[in-house]
């Protein structure tokens, strides 16, 4: 999860390397009471350093979180 003020450009460059989408959602933050986005975003382990690294081009003062995930299903019907 990335907590930022320029989701669109993160989101873009995220989705132009890994070639997968993103889904970004409002947040307000509690301490500034400002407007952001939080983009959830799924990578995996090896991709991870890549992903901080253009976070932290666009937007150093982003925030990232890393969980684990057990499994990804994508398109269950």
């Amino acid at each position: 999860m990335i907590i930022t003020e320029k989701p669109d450009e993160i989101s873009e460059l995220l989705m132009e390397t890994f070639e997968c989408g993103t889904t970004k959602i409002n947040a307000k933050g509690g301490y500034s009471n400002k407007d952001k986005t939080i983009i959830y975003f799924v990578v995996n382990r090896f991709q991870i350093s890549k992903l901080r690294a253009i976070v932290r081009h666009i937007d150093p003062k982003a925030y990232v979180t890393v969980s684990d995930v057990a499994d990804v299903f994508k398109g269950l019907e």
